[in-house]
Order: structure tokens, then C-alpha cells, then sequence
């Protein structure tokens, strides 16, 4: 685990109301780079890059294990470790955090990987609030 900042983004899903009015995808990521497009589908502007992009079909519980999981590990370790979405409204970030009961968000798979770490280390005693 290094002790850097990551800066992840994931392109949300259309919702129904999106989907129904037909709207395309405002974004196209090459390379972890995001580049807004105009209505034309032609690039618009500048294009921003992170540590990270996942585009729209990419699951929760694969973002999970690629960013979240260290981080719960490592705080299990002893590190101090943060996870938090930030964006505008209508962006995904209550989705991606707490998901469904079909595709569980970030926190309840952090709060199962927990618990299998628990589980699997029974010589140590937890804590856990």
C-alpha cells in the first residue's frame, strides 16, 4: 500500500429517463483520460486524466476490488485509510457507495471483506466499530 492519494473516476450508467430520451454518452475515455464530447460524439475541450477511469459497464465490485480492497487491508494493518465519493449531483456516488441487493456498492463489500479478514484471522482480536 502506498501512502498516496488516488484519484479514481467511473463513467455512470444512463439512467431510464436518459435512455428514454434517447441521450448518448457525454464522455470517452482512452487510457485512464476522460474527454467530454459535443453533440457531434467529437471530442469537446480538454481531456482530463486520473490514476483510474471506468467507463459505464465496469461493476461496482470490480472497482471494489482494484481500488477499495487495499485500502481496507491496509487498514487492517494498522494503516489509516480513506474512501469517499465526490461529484455533483445525479453523478453515481450514492449508487457506487451503497449499491443494491443485486450489486452491493463499496461499503457493504468493504464491510464483507471486513469480516472475512476477521474471520479468517482467528488468533487476533478485533475491534470493530
Amino acid at each position: 500500500m502506498s501512502d498516496n492519494i488516488k484519484v479514481v473516476v467511473k463513467v455512470r450508467p444512463l439512467i431510464a429517463r436518459e435512455i428514454e430520451e434517447k441521450q448518448k454518452y457525454q464522455w470517452r475515455i482512452t487510457n485512464n483520460t476522460l474527454y467530454q464530447l459535443d453533440s457531434n460524439g467529437r471530442d469537446y475541450g480538454q481531456g482530463f486524466t486520473f490514476d483510474k477511469v471506468y467507463c459505464q459497464n465496469t461493476k461496482t465490485a470490480d472497482v471494489y476490488n482494484d481500488v477499495a480492497r487495499p485500502i481496507v487491508e491496509a487498514a487492517v494493518a494498522g494503516f489509516n485509510g480513506t474512501i469517499f465519493a465526490y461529484g455533483q449531483t445525479s453523478s453515481g456516488k450514492t449508487y457506487t457507495m451503497t449499491g443494491t441487493d443485486e450489486a452491493p456498492g463499496i461499503i457493504p463489500l468493504a464491510v464483507l471483506n471486513l469480516f472475512e479478514i476477521i474471520k479468517n484471522e482467528p488468533g487476533r482480536d478485533f475491534v470493530v466499530r
